[in-house]
C-alpha cells in the first residue's frame, strides 16, 4: 500500500496537470473567439487575414482589401512563413494570399513581366498576368483578363475573371457576361435573386465596400460574403413595410443570425472596416472570404 506522501504527491501532480489542461483550453477558446487576438500596435498597423492561412496578421498601411488591387500584405512573421501577397481570392475582391516559398529581390518570377500583375481566374489551378490599369474585378464588369479568360460575374456579386474553358458550363451555373443592354451612363450589375444583370448609373455603384446604387427594383445590403451588394425587393426599411428596423436604421447581414440586424451607423463593420459598429449581440469580426464583417455574439 502506497504511503501518505506518495498519495498526496500523485495527487498534487493530477491537479497540477488539470489546471495546466484547463487553462490551455481556456486559452484556446480566448484564440477562437476573441477579436482582439492579435494586437497590431504599431504605427499605422491593422490587422488582416491571408487566404488559405490560419491566424490575424499585422500590415502597415492601406491593406489589400475588396478592391484595392497595390494594398499592403503582412510580411514573414510567425504563422506566415515567407509572408503574403496582394491579388484576386476567391470570392472575387482582391485580398492577401500566402507566398509559398522564400522572396528575393535579387530574383523575380519569370511566370509575369515586371509591367504585368498576377490575379486570379476561376477554373485555372495556377495565377493569369495582366498588364492592364483596367482589370475585371469588383464593379468593374469590362475590364481585361488574361488571355483565355473572360470577365464574368461570379457567385459572390462581384466581376471576376473566368478560364475560357468553362464558358460552356459557367453559363449554366451564372450569369454570363451581361446580355442586357443598358443606356448611355449606366452599367449593368448582378442582383441577388434576379436571373438577368440590371442597369444602374455609374460612378456610385452598390459592390465591395461602397453602401451604393442598385437598379429599380432592388436595394443595396451586405451580402453573406460580407462585401456590399444589390439584393432583390425594396429594403425592408421602405416599402414592404417591415418593422423589424426604425426609418433611421439600415439592415445589415450578421454570420449565424437567420435574419437581417438592424443599425443605425454610417461607419458599418463590412469590408475593410476593422472598428465599424455591428447590431446588438453581434461584434466586428475578420470572415473567412478575408473581409470583415458583424458575427453573432
Amino acid at each position: 500500500m502506497l504511503g501518505a506522501k506518495p498519495v498526496t504527491l500523485a495527487l498534487c501532480v493530477a491537479l497540477a496537470l488539470g489546471q495546466a489542461t484547463a487553462d490551455r483550453a481556456s486559452h484556446l477558446r480566448v484564440r477562437v473567439h476573441a477579436k482582439g487576438d492579435t494586437v497590431c500596435s504599431g504605427d499605422g498597423q491593422s490587422p488582416m487575414s491571408v487566404e488559405g492561412v490560419e491566424g490575424v496578421f499585422c500590415v502597415s498601411g492601406q491593406a489589400c482589401v475588396a478592391d484595392v488591387w497595390d494594398g499592403a500584405c503582412p510580411s514573414a512573421q510567425d504563422g506566415l512563413q515567407y509572408g503574403a501577397y496582394c491579388d484576386i481570392v476567391t470570392t472575387g475582391v482582391y485580398g492577401c494570399k500566402p507566398y509559398t516559398e522564400p522572396q528575393y529581390e535579387s530574383t523575380s518570377w519569370t511566370g509575369c513581366s515586371g509591367s504585368e500583375q498576377t490575379i486570379g481566374v476561376v477554373g485555372w489551378d495556377h495565377d493569369g498576368c495582366i498588364d492592364s490599369d483596367y482589370v475585371c474585378v469588383a464593379d468593374v464588369s469590362d475590364g481585361d483578363c488574361p488571355t483565355g479568360a473572360y470577365c464574368d460575374l461570379l457567385d459572390t456579386g462581384v466581376w471576376g475573371c473566368v478560364s475560357s474553358s468553362h464558358k460552356k458550363h459557367h453559363k449554366k451555373q451564372h450569369h454570363h457576361k451581361s446580355t442586357t443592354t443598358c443606356p448611355s451612363g449606366q452599367q449593368t450589375i448582378g442582383v441577388e435573386g434576379w436571373s438577368q444583370d440590371g442597369c444602374v448609373a455609374t460612378g456610385n455603384v452598390c459592390v465591395a465596400d461602397v453602401d451604393g446604387d442598385c437598379p429599380t427594383g432592388a436595394h443595396c445590403d451586405v451580402l453573406d460574403t460580407g462585401v456590399y451588394g444589390c439584393k432583390d425587393g425594396a429594403p425592408p426599411t421602405e416599402s414592404t413595410g417591415w418593422t423589424g428596423c426604425s426609418g433611421s436604421e439600415q439592415t445589415i447581414g450578421v454570420v449565424g443570425w437567420d435574419h437581417d440586424g438592424c443599425i443605425d451607423s454610417d461607419y458599418v463593420c463590412v469590408a475593410d472596416v476593422s472598428d465599424g459598429d455591428c447590431p446588438t449581440g453581434a461584434y466586428c469580426d475578420l470572415l473567412d472570404t478575408g473581409v470583415w464583417g458583424c458575427v453573432s455574439a
